[in-house]
C-alpha cells in the first residue's frame, strides 16, 4: 500500500465543513433544540457513567491489534482515556454548534494522522451509545427513550 502525504490523508478524512453544511446535517437527521435540551437534562445521569463507558470503549479498542498499533505507550494510553472521557462529558453540555462540529471534525484529522483505520470510528460511537444507553436506562430518567433518540442523533 502506497504511503500518503499527511496533507493528501487529511483531505481524504474531510477536515472540515462549512456551517450552513452541519446545519443542513442537522436539519436532515431531525437535530434541534429539544434534542439539546434533552441532551442536557441526561448530564447528571450520565456522568458517573462515563468510567464505565471510557473503560469498555478502551477494553474493545485495545482488543483489536491493528487500532492498538496507534498506541505508543502507557503515558499516551492514560492521556487519551482523559481526554475521552471529557469527550464523553461534553455530549450532554446541550451546545452543539460549529465550534463543537470543528472540535469533532480535528478529533477525526488526529486519527488520520497517526494511521487509525476510518472504520473504526463507527465502531467506536457504537460502543459509546450501547453503554450510555444501557447506563441510562437503568437510571431513573423521566422519558428516557425520547432522550436517548437525542443522543442517538447526535452521535450519528
Amino acid at each position: 500500500m502506497p504511503v500518503l502525504g499527511e496533507e493528501t490523508r487529511l483531505r481524504l478524512y474531510n477536515p472540515g465543513m462549512k456551517h450552513d453544511r452541519f446545519d443542513a446535517l442537522k436539519t436532515y437527521i431531525g437535530f434541534d433544540e429539544q434534542d439539546a435540551a434533552n441532551l442536557r437534562s441526561l448530564a447528571e445521569a450520565a456522568t458517573p457513567l462515563i468510567p464505565r463507558v471510557r473503560d469498555r470503549f478502551y477494553e474493545v479498542l485495545l482488543g483489536h491489534p491493528e487500532a492498538r498499533t496507534v498506541l505508543t505507550g502507557e503515558e499516551q494510553a492514560q492521556r487519551l482515556k482523559r481526554f475521552f472521557a471529557e469527550w464523553l462529558r461534553s455530549l450532554f453540555t446541550g451546545t452543539y454548534d460549529q465550534g463543537y462540529f470543528e472540535s469533532r471534525s480535528r478529533i477525526g484529522q488526529v486519527h488520520v494522522q497517526v494511521g487509525l483505520p476510518q472504520r473504526y470510528m463507527p465502531l467506536a460511537i457504537d460502543v459509546v451509545r450501547a453503554e450510555l444507553c444501557r447506563g441510562l436506562r437503568s437510571a431513573d430518567i423521566d422519558r428516557v427513550e425520547e432522550k436517548l433518540e437525542s443522543l442517538l442523533k447526535l452521535l450519528t
